[in-house]
């Protein structure tokens, strides 16, 4: 009995540990360099510095993903390319599940692949799908977990904020 509820502490505590790891809102953004899925280039969180970034994280067997990638689509096409990114990553341990998984959606962002999940360890992802919203100096301004229909309103008046607050020459 002591060994069974020892292990179940140990096990909480790790739990504990694992989730105070995680990034959080105010924490610089861990930079990390990945392929695209299609394995023809890679692409670096810090290559986009100066933008405001949205980062997610997302898996072809994640439901709640088939909500948030429309949204991310109108996303980067309405608020453009010069001072906004987009950037996806497929924590799908097999790159063909995720091909298939995007082949029915029109992407205009960059989706890269992080197979072993080191770059969602570095993140302390605890839901699935997370995403970040990054400042243009690399600093984390919103931390979401999990999607439903309608919160991208919340996420985009977020963005819609960060967006007013550059400096006019950067505009």
């Amino acid at each position: 009995m002591r060994a069974l509820l020892f292990s179940l502490i140990l096990s909480l505590s790790i739990l504990f540990i694992d989730a105070a790891s995680a990034v959080s809102e105010g924490d610089l953004a861990p930079d990390f360099t990945l392929p695209t899925l299609n394995g023809q280039e890679s692409k670096s969180l810090s290559a986009s510095q100066g933008k405001i970034r949205y980062l997610d994280f997302w898996a072809s067997w994640c439901i709640a993903c088939r909500v948030s990638i429309p949204d991310m689509i109108v996303l980067q096409q309405e608020l453009g390319k010069e001072r906004f990114k987009v950037i996806a990553i497929s924590v799908d341990e097999w790159i063909d599940d995720a091909t298939k998984f995007l082949s029915r959606y029109s992407m205009n962002y960059d989706n890269l692949s992080d197979p072993q999940g080191e770059i969602a360890e570095a993140y302390g992802l605890l839901a699935m799908p997370t995403s970040f919203v990054i400042d243009p100096e690399g600093w984390i301004t919103l931390v979401h977990q999990g999607f439903k229909p309608g919160d991208m309103t919340a996420i985009r008046a977020h963005i819609d904020e960060l967006l007013s607050l550059q400096p006019a020459e950067e505009r």
